[in-house]
């Protein structure tokens, strides 16, 4: 590529190749978030970090900007606004346990209780929490628990970790600090509120659809479908 040949030529010190460029450019293009505590990302991190600029000006072509958080040693690329990449698209499960992940991380901050900008919880809290916050139940089985975290990883959000010694869990959940740059705690809040107050909703008519009717409904009434606001949050989840 003619643009990381000129940028190569600017180095004093030969140091990285043109093949160097583009494969640290892709890394960060398909993760999303790279972290300089990651060994198999850290390489690609110090380039992006030490050539910004450079970076900057290829991913503006595709709409998005990379900021450098040097607290929490990682690199975002973020899209902007109307970018074709701005709305991931997710299904509903996978909205609401990134959204519980990402408040689950403000309380952790708020309470201080990160380590180096992440925040640890194992699976038992996480289902209480996850009840709490949307009103239903988050699935007990660990492989499926374990396909929703490989989302939020690949968006570089969380990963699984080992548990401490004595627990029960067969692994803990990390939620990592680029997810404060990907998802909002306020629309966070709301996706898991709109879906709480549509499960209690659902509860109240489940329970009168246990006394005797008064008459049968109509055809139209019968008919008539109800919309799910958490389904429509999923299709546009990561800002």
């Amino acid at each position: 590529m003619k643009y990381w040949e000129r940028v190569c030529e600017k180095q004093e010190v030969k140091a990285y190749t043109e093949e160097n460029f583009e494969a640290a450019a892709y890394h960060l293009m398909a993760a999303q978030v790279l972290y300089q505590s990651n060994k198999q990302q850290i390489r690609d991190y110090r380039l992006i970090k030490a050539y910004l600029d450079d970076f900057n000006r290829l991913f503006s072509a595709f709409g998005m900007t990379i900021d450098v958080d040097n607290l929490n040693g990682y690199v975002v690329a973020l899209p902007r606004e109307n970018s074709m990449f701005r709305n991931t698209k997710l299904t509903v499960e996978e909205t609401l346990f990134i959204s519980i992940l990402r408040l689950v991380y403000d309380q952790r901050i708020s309470a201080g209780e990160t380590d180096k900008g992440r925040a640890t919880i194992d699976i038992s809290e996480l289902m209480q929490i996850y009840k709490t916050e949307t009103g239903r139940e988050l699935t007990n089985k660990p492989g499926e628990i374990k396909l929703l975290v490989a989302t939020a990883k690949r968006f570089g959000m969380a990963r699984t970790i080992q548990p401490e010694d004595g627990s029960d869990e067969t692994f803990d959940i990390e939620i990592l600090p680029g997810i404060v740059r990907l998802l909002s705690e306020n629309r966070a809040r709301k996706i898991a509120a709109d879906y709480q107050e549509l499960s209690s909703r659902r509860r109240v008519e489940a329970e009168f659809s246990t006394l005797p009717a008064a008459s049968e409904p109509s055809n139209d009434e019968a008919a008539d479908d109800e919309t799910d606001p958490a389904a429509d949050a999923a299709r546009e989840v990561i800002e």
